[in-house]
This record gives C-alpha cells, structure tokens and sequence, in this order.
C-alpha cells in the first residue's frame, strides 16, 4: 500500500525597500531572489513594498517593473499606491496588487498603568511628546524640535517655570546603522541641525543611552531627552504605552509604510504628522486636505499638517505648533483621537492581517 504525501507548497513573502539592499544596490537583491523561485512548480512569491515612488529615477522603476514580473503578487499598505503603480510610469496590472495593512500588536490597555510606566523611567507626572524608531535624515527631527520649542517657549517662556517642567520632548531610537556607514556627511549634517534646532530654540537637552543613568534633577531641567539606543521590543512598547503624543514630522511623501505610525494608532496614540502617503490614509480618511491643518474632527485619528518644505516661512512646522497646542492643552480631543486611532488599530492586528495575506496567497495559488 502505497502513501502519498502532498508537498505543502513554498512562499517567500520578500519586503521590499530600496534602502535594505544598500545604497548602490539599490533593491537588486529581490530580483536575484524571485528569479531563483520563477520557475519553480511548487512555490509562489509576494512581493511587500514599503516604498512606492510617484517620480521613481529610471532604475528604481526598473527595479519595481521587473520585480513585478518575477513576482506572483504585489502587496503595499495604502490603496493610493496601487493608483500610483498602475499608471505611468509603472502600468503595473492593478489586479496583481493588493491592498492589506500594516500589522501591529495590540495593546491590552484594560491593565495598563501609564503613570507606573512613565515612573519606571522616572518621567512620572510629565506629560510626554515622542518621536520613537530609528533616526535618518528623512525623520525631519530638527523640525519636530523646532515646532516644539516655538509651543512650549510661547506658553511657558520661563526656564524654570513649573508648567514647563511637565512637559518633555522624548526622542528615543538610535540612528539607522546604514545611514552613518553609507552616508557619514548626511549624518554629520543632520546631527548639526539638530544641535542647530535646540540651540536657535533655546531648549535644554540631554543624551542618553539609558533613562536610568539618568537623575531626576537632570530630567527636570531639560526640555528634550536623546535616548540613543537601539530600543528593544519591550522597552519600545513601554514607551508607546508611556508617550502622551506622538510626534512625525517626516519628509518623504511616499512613505506608504510606517511600523511607527501604526504602532502608535494601535496604542491609541493621538498623533501628529506630516502628510506622507501612510498617515493620509491611516489617520484622516474624508477629510479634505487642502486645509492647512486637518484632523481636528470626532472623527480623526490624528492630525496632519503640510510635508515639510524649503521656504523660510515653515508653515508646516507653524502647523505642527497649532497640532501641538491642541492636543497638549485638550485633554477631551487627546481622549476622542485615541479612541478613535483603538479603533481602527484593531482592524491591523496581526491576526487579521495574517489572515488577510493567507487569504491572499491561497488566491495566488
């Protein structure tokens, strides 16, 4: 009697970023990949794209149009990238893309002390605006100083007024590793706008590699905490749960995928950010933005302010001094956006997204 086993088939989900095959690379390494699996019998790729460019140079839409023929799928987090990859200068065929959102672990916040959390890194009776993950030049820190500076200096203009003291501008994660080894002037630039930043705005500051080195004192007297390390899951976890408002002044429109930005909506974080293309869809769905600021709604999820631009009037950073103000000072609005970013945040648990990409591929198959 003879037994037959069914080989169960084999799925390569490749991410897809640029970056990840290194500057020169350039995401040459997916196509060397899926070519390995094109011809197999018994195995089917998905393409994840975390970058979609609306005005790709000639070799990164070469790179995209070629992994699109190699691959069985394509998958990405914002429905506009679809649009984007099915015209010009992409005409990729929409059906071979698919529309599943970024997952995130869900935080049962039923058992969640904040303040014990806040105590553990002696930043109890603060409340906190962040800005977690790793640094690059694209995270637009320098603005997100500045726009917090020009808040608290107008409110609280005393050094050593209480008021301010309440307040803290955490800005946690260390720099991508690539960024300093493939473009040590960009680092060094960026580093000094930051300096440039806390200086111009009359802020103290102080780095970190750990909040437990640390004395009180110390945390009282400055404005801005560096926390430069490389955060572990617990500890990232900690301090989304900890954070009052986050805080994402980033400057690259096509970033159809944060981790950040939707770590932070399944925390329940009320939010503000720059309009790049994943907080557009994710925090203000119907909201017309062409106002100068948007979000301030029941129905928001966080509140968007104009990318980042090179004139000297900086009306996105006067934006995101408004979004600031509003939030800092409006608990009831902080309450009625973190309900509404829980929401929403469940519907990208990792459950639901694992069974959206399951479903995916058993459609490809």
């Amino acid at each position: 009697e003879k037994t037959y086993v069914k080989r169960l088939p084999t799925v390569i989900i490749l991410q897809h970023e640029y970056g990840l095959s290194g500057i020169k690379a350039q995401g040459n390494d997916y196509q060397n990949i899926s070519r390995l699996f094109k011809d197999g019998k018994n195995s089917i790729t998905v393409a994840n794209l975390h970058t979609v460019l609306e005005r790709p140079d000639e070799h990164q839409k070469d790179v995209i149009k070629e992994l699109s023929d190699l691959v069985d799928g394509m998958t990405v987090t914002t429905k506009s990238a679809i649009e984007i990859l099915s015209k010009e200068p992409y005409n990729i065929d929409p059906n071979k893309i698919k529309h599943i959102d970024h997952g995130i672990r869900i935080h049962d916040l039923t058992n969640v002390d904040q303040n014990k959390i806040k105590s553990k890194y002696k930043l109890d009776k603060k409340l906190i605006i962040s800005t977690l993950g790793l640094k690059s030049e694209g995270k637009g820190i320098e603005y997100g100083i500045e726009a917090f500076g020009k808040m608290i200096n107008k409110y609280f203009p005393s050094q050593d007024s209480s008021e301010r003291k309440k307040i803290v501008y955490l800005i946690a994660g260390q720099y991508h590793p690539n960024f300093i080894k493939e473009r040590p002037e960009a680092y060094v630039s960026t580093e000094k706008k930051i300096e440039k930043a806390v200086k111009n705005n009359k802020l103290n500051s102080v780095r970190t590699h750990f909040l437990d080195d640390l004395s009180e004192k110390n945390i009282e007297e400055n404005d801005i905490i560096f926390l430069e390390n490389r955060l572990s899951e617990k500890e990232l976890r900690e301090l989304y749960l900890a954070s009052d408002i986050i805080l994402l002044p980033y400057r690259n429109r096509y970033q159809i995928s944060s981790g950040i930005l939707a770590e932070a909506v399944g925390s329940g974080k009320p939010i503000v950010a720059t309009k790049f293309a994943h907080a557009k869809e994710l925090l203000c769905p119907g909201n017309n933005l062409k106002k100068r600021v948007v979000g301030m709604n029941p129905q928001s999820r966080g509140i968007l302010v104009d990318l980042i631009g090179e004139d000297k009037n900086r009306p996105s950073v006067k934006q995101m001094v408004n979004g600031l103000e509003y939030l800092v000072f409006n608990e009831t609005a902080r309450a009625q956006i973190s309900q509404n970013a829980r929401s929403r945040g469940h519907e990208m648990n990792w459950e639901n997204v694992t069974r959206e990409f399951a479903n995916h591929i058993s459609f490809l198959l």
